[in-house]
């Protein structure tokens, strides 16, 4: 039996998201050759997403256009997010899961920790007074919190300050 590769999960939608999964992967110290480095995005990225192992695109868990899609597609697309994920975890020995957001880390956070496994969530640099939908529920359950401007401590005990990236 093949054993499972290392590696370290990273998990960012489109826009803002993305562009920070890529600036803190820039100052990541990793070993690439003792890692694979692996990328959850939306299925709407059309920026070059380079410099990782597997690049996996999932579903927006809801449909910012259309009433009816977003009400009908969030059953379907969750099971599916369910599926891809522990698909991941089955296939690599991932780590450590990092997420700069949006919803489409919720799943694959929650399916670390069922894992057993080390999480670490990003609030976005833009948000100042309140935390995203994605992680007042990501919280609970990461084992870093890192929030990119002050005025976030107050939201939470379990908040760290890390800077802008």
């Amino acid at each position: 039996m093949k054993e499972k590769s290392n590696a370290i999960l990273l998990i960012a939608g489109g826009g803002g998201h993305l562009e920070q999964m890529k600036r803190l992967y820039s100052t990541l110290e990793l070993d690439k050759e003792d890692f694979d480095v692996l990328l959850i995005t939306e299925k709407s990225v059309s920026v070059k997403v380079s410099n990782f192992t597997k690049v996996c695109y999932f579903d927006p868990l809801r449909d910012k256009y259309s009433k009816w899609k977003a009400l009908l597609l969030p059953p379907f697309v969750l099971l599916k997010h369910i599926y891809l994920s522990i698909q991941l975890f089955n296939k690599y020995n991932i780590k450590l899961s990092i997420s700069t957001g949006p919803g489409i880390a919720i799943i694959p956070m929650l399916v670390a920790k069922l894992y057993s496994k080390k999480i670490i969530f990003i609030e976005t640099w833009s948000k100042f007074y309140n935390l995203t939908f994605t992680a007042k529920i990501i919280l609970n359950y990461a084992d870093v919190f890192y929030v990119q401007n002050k005025e976030l401590l107050a939201r939470s005990k379990k908040a760290v300050y890390s800077g802008r990236l």
